[in-house]
């Protein structure tokens, strides 16, 4: 099961939510999640959410007042810069990045243990949660996790969050396990699989390198 969101973590939540975007697919009529991660506008999402289109409209997401749930606002038009269909992630670029937008920092996925506590934010039922880390493995030979997480399909592409004194993003949430019979598991793919199969490729690296 989930672990429970506590009142005392709402801020924590707040900081994780403005770290993400909603994205909708106008061509698919499709929805899911991302995460901003330079000031120059990129997004981390998944490559399925982004099939079919070019360029895609963002929503930069904020917690509620009340209860746990998360709103959109605004409406930004993203260009699909790389995929990476292998893996399941894309890269999108903001024409108009944000000047107040926060972006993400970048953890270590390699620190991550079985049983080490993680967050998601999705754009799902369950658009905020926490859980743990219960195994690593390999999807088509790239790495993945799995996590004790609730989720549902507007979450692909939502961050996976660790809290060690900053919130640091170490993963991409791609699909979950639907098996009613089953506990909730969600898969993500490691931020650090990210940084050696996408953050090399020119493309990216120049947007990258505008934060510098």
């Amino acid at each position: 099961m989930s672990v429970q969101l506590p009142e005392a973590q709402r801020r924590l939540f707040k900081k994780m939510v403005r770290l993400t975007v909603e994205i909708h697919n106008d061509r698919k009529g499709c929805y899911g999640a991302g995460v901003v991660i330079s000031r120059s506008g990129l997004i981390l999402t998944a490559d399925h959410n982004v099939v079919g289109a070019k360029t895609l409209t963002v929503r930069r997401c904020e917690l509620a007042g009340r209860g746990w749930k998360i709103t959109a606002k605004g409406r930004r038009i993203a260009d699909v810069i790389f995929r990476d269909t292998k893996a399941d992630v894309a890269v999108l670029k903001l024409r108009k990045p944000l000047k107040t937008q926060s972006v993400a920092t970048l953890g270590d996925s390699d620190d991550l243990k079985v049983a080490s506590p993680v967050y998601r934010v999705g754009r799902d039922d369950i658009p905020v949660a926490g859980g743990h880390v219960i195994s690593f493995g390999k999807c088509d030979r790239i790495p993945e996790f799995g996590i004790s997480i609730e989720g549902d399909y507007g979450g692909s592409g939502g961050p996976i969050f660790v809290f060690d004194e900053e919130i640091q993003l170490v993963g991409i949430m791609l699909r979950v396990d639907d098996d009613p019979e089953s506990p909730p598991v969600a898969y993500a793919v490691p931020i650090n699989t990210i940084k050696s199969r996408i953050f090399r490729r020119k493309v990216v690296r120049e947007h990258l390198d505008q934060d510098d």
